[in-house]
């Protein structure tokens, strides 16, 4: 599986990006072994199964919007033991600037964010959680005017798995988290 991001800033070329996810190995390592409760309060990081496909640290700048999406290879298609489903992306703000501060900044994410492009959430606690469309992916787009931080970002997905147990088979869902981090810039690269 890969999860797809796609970039389109105005006055740039568009900009599609890659995280591959090695779900067969996942399916494989639930099954056979305790990788953590796997559930939506406590998920199972696969950091380890992941492959960034560039290496490089993702830069938002403004004016940009954002399309997430996650996308099954031809194989992981026609395996109907694979049905990846996104459940949100949560936004950390974990700049020192914002965090060194004696207070939580409740409409700070509306300075980074279209509140009115998607389906975003702003918690008390200055976490940002994204939530996706009908159709299974989230949309979000960055002001015109940004401040420069960097946000520790989490990508949910839930997938059912096939265990077998002493009592026979059963089908449970899983929830399953990436934690990658994020620079948004206040500079328009050109």
């Amino acid at each position: 599986m890969r999860i797809k991001f796609q970039l389109q800033t105005l006055g740039m070329p568009d900009i599609e990006s890659f995280i591959s996810v090695n779900l067969e190995d996942i399916k494989n390592a639930v099954q056979s072994s305790y990788l953590g409760l796997g559930t939506p309060y406590s998920p199972i990081v696969i950091d380890d199964f992941v492959n960034f496909m560039d290496n490089k640290l993702p830069v938002l700048l403004s004016k940009t919007q954002i399309k997430i999406e996650l996308e099954l290879d031809k194989s992981e298609n026609n395996d109907k033991n694979f049905n990846p489903n996104l459940i949100c992306l949560k936004a950390i703000n974990v700049g020192r600037k914002f965090n060194d501060r004696k207070i939580i900044e409740i409409d700070f994410w509306q300075e980074v964010f279209n509140f009115e492009i998607g389906n975003l959430y702003a918690a008390p606690d200055s976490t940002l959680y994204i939530s996706p469309t009908k159709k299974n992916e989230t949309i979000m787009a960055t002001n015109n005017k940004l401040p420069n931080l960097y946000v520790a970002y989490s990508i949910l997905f839930s997938m059912k798995i096939r265990i077998n147990e002493d009592h026979g088979y059963s089908d449970r869902t899983y929830y399953f988290t990436i934690d990658p981090l994020l620079h948004i810039s206040s500079n328009q690269l050109t």
